[in-house]
């Protein structure tokens, strides 16, 4: 009987072993996870870390899209051609906070409803089309040795959604084709710039260089004015550089007056003369030959079309440059 005792008490105690040995086992596995665990943890970081600074440092070169929120956008009226709000391009400068260029990209126009619902299906419509980043070179590149004199600068390129040179200003939305197109041009230029004060260091600039391309530069020469009276009063120096703007008006092959007429079409089409703050100038252009003069705010967008003497403020007619201190 005794022994049957011991024989059982042993057989327990080497059960509680086993039972102690597996537990002991589960234990050594579930740290082994934890060790695992927590150097792939560590290496998933480190991954992520070098991946980010990568990125990081690629996007330094490019411009971000910076699209306005809608409530500020649309409580200022502002919209591009499918009605999604006005956005920009935005690369912060690499040393100086007070040296700025805003540039106004190129595009052509639209000079009828049919025209400006096809561009509102494309970036030259719509900011939800528009490419999330951009990386343009020239006197934009952040590489000093390809661009010395302004790749330290901040640069603001306003996204061309509009159709009309930054100077559309239809009050009330067109419809085709069941859609809606918007005409908001010159509201877009100031709730950009109303946005830039506001958000960046702008306010605090003491140059500013206005560019544009093409339709642009359009846009450059006519709101150099009106920027001046928006831009802060630190600014002390504010310069317009027109590229490609020079849109000679004189008959075609045909005899026919095509880039007076189509300035004229788009004039009338985008209510530019509703537009606040444009300058009036004396001009004799081609345009219809039922009409060789005109005094108005027609000749303003005119202006670079001229054929004859231009009768304006020196500031207007210095087309490389407008300086003002």
């Amino acid at each position: 009987m005794d022994a049957l005792l011991f024989n059982k008490h042993a057989s327990s105690k080497h059960t509680v072993r086993r039972v102690l040995g597996s537990k002991r086992l589960y234990i050594y596995i579930a740290l082994l996870f934890i060790v695992v665990g927590l150097l792939t943890i560590i290496r998933l970081v480190t991954q992520m870390r070098t991946s980010f600074g990568n990125f990081h440092y690629e996007s330094d070169t490019d411009f971000e899209l910076v699209t306005l929120p809608k409530n500020f956008a649309y409580s200022r009226g502002a919209r591009c051609l499918d009605g999604t709000p006005p956005a920009y391009y935005f690369r912060a400068g690499a040393v100086s906070s007070q040296f700025w260029i805003i540039h106004l990209l190129p595009g052509a126009w639209c000079e009828n409803k049919q025209q400006c619902y096809e561009r509102s299906l494309s970036p030259l419509g719509s900011s939800k089309k528009a490419d999330t980043s951009i990386t343009p070179g020239g006197m934009f590149s952040k590489d000093c040795k390809i661009n010395p004199q302004f790749c330290t600068w901040n640069v603001a390129v306003f996204l061309y959604c509009d159709g009309s040179s930054f100077l559309g200003n239809v009050s009330s939305p067109m419809i085709y084709k069941s859609a809606k197109i918007y005409s908001r041009g010159a509201l877009n230029f100031d709730a950009l710039l109303e946005y830039l004060l506001l958000t960046t260091r702008l306010k605090q600039a003491e140059q500013v260089i206005l560019t544009g391309s093409s339709a642009g530069g359009i846009a450059a020469l006519i709101h150099a004015d009106r920027l001046r009276t928006r831009l802060p009063p630190s600014v002390h120096s504010l310069h317009v550089v027109v590229d490609g703007s020079m849109f000679v008006d004189v008959l075609d092959i045909k005899g026919n007056a095509t880039l007076a007429n189509l300035f004229r079409n788009i004039y009338e089409f985008h209510n530019i003369k509703a537009v606040a703050g444009l300058p009036t100038l004396n001009l004799k252009f081609q345009g219809h030959s039922t009409d060789k003069t005109s005094h108005s705010r027609h000749n303003t967008f005119l202006l670079v079309s001229i054929k004859g003497e231009a009768n304006c403020s020196k500031s207007l007619c210095r087309l490389p440059t407008i300086t003002r201190r």
